[in-house]
Order: C-alpha cells, then sequence, then structure tokens
C-alpha cells in the first residue's frame, strides 16, 4: 500500500514538473516570436538607427510610417520618407529638391555574422554597408 502512494505521488508530481515545464518553454517560445521582427522595414525600424560602415558620420534613421532623416556629416539632418518594394529600398529626401534614391538591398539579421544592411545604388552601382547604431 505504501509503495502504491509513492508512485502515485511521485506521478503526480512528475507530470506537475512537466506541465510546468511545457508552459515555460511555450511562453519562453511565443515571445521570442513576437519580439522578432518580421518584415524587413520592421527590422528597419526595430534597429531604429543605422550607421554607415566606414563613414560614421553617415546615418540613416527609419522611423515607423515611411518617415526617416539622412545625415552626412553627423550634424545637418534631412528628413526623408522611404519605402520598400520587394528587395529595392526606396528614399525620398526633402533637401535643396527633393532627391529620389532606389536602393537594391540585402538584410542580414546577424544569425552568425554581425548585423549589416548592404545597399546598391541603382543610380551608380555602389555599395555600402550600414550597421545598426545604439541610440544616442
Amino acid at each position: 500500500m505504501k509503495k502504491k502512494l509513492i508512485v502515485i505521488f511521485g506521478s503526480i508530481i512528475a507530470a506537475a514538473v512537466v506541465v510546468c515545464g511545457a508552459f515555460f518553454i511555450t511562453k519562453f517560445i511565443d515571445e521570442t516570436l513576437a519580439e522578432t521582427p518580421s518584415s524587413d522595414a520592421e527590422f528597419l525600424i526595430s534597429k531604429h538607427v543605422w550607421q554607415k560602415f566606414g563613414e560614421e558620420s553617415v546615418v540613416w534613421t527609419f522611423e515607423a510610417d515611411g518617415v526617416c532623416q539622412i545625415t552626412t556629416n553627423s550634424t545637418e539632418y534631412f528628413d526623408c520618407e522611404w519605402g520598400i518594394d520587394g528587395d529595392v529600398l526606396k528614399i525620398k529626401t526633402a533637401w535643396l529638391y527633393d532627391l529620389e534614391d532606389s536602393f537594391t538591398f540585402t538584410l542580414d539579421r546577424g544569425g552568425k555574422t554581425e548585423t549589416t544592411l548592404t545597399v546598391t545604388s541603382a543610380s551608380d552601382g555602389k555599395v555600402s554597408q550600414f550597421l545598426p547604431r545604439d541610440a544616442e
């Protein structure tokens, strides 16, 4: 009789541990998936500030609703609008006149390497790489 009670209580405790473990694992997976931006646009927004590799004064700042800012000298920021169409990043900058630029891009989200936004200008074929920068 005593052995049966030990087996029953042991089974109940083991089942409770399994249920609790499954709950916490499921919760962790759901939170991890919820925090991962699904689209390239959401990812650009989540990192917010992108600094050009090798030219630290060139900064692109992406915000929601297609709003952005660009600087090439770290002091003068120009308002712009941005959008993504497939693998093309389009940026319209309000300068002396509106500048409209298109870039094909790839976005390495930092799997085994550093997170990198690589853009190729449609106008001259110049390739640039941007890294996310912590907001100041």
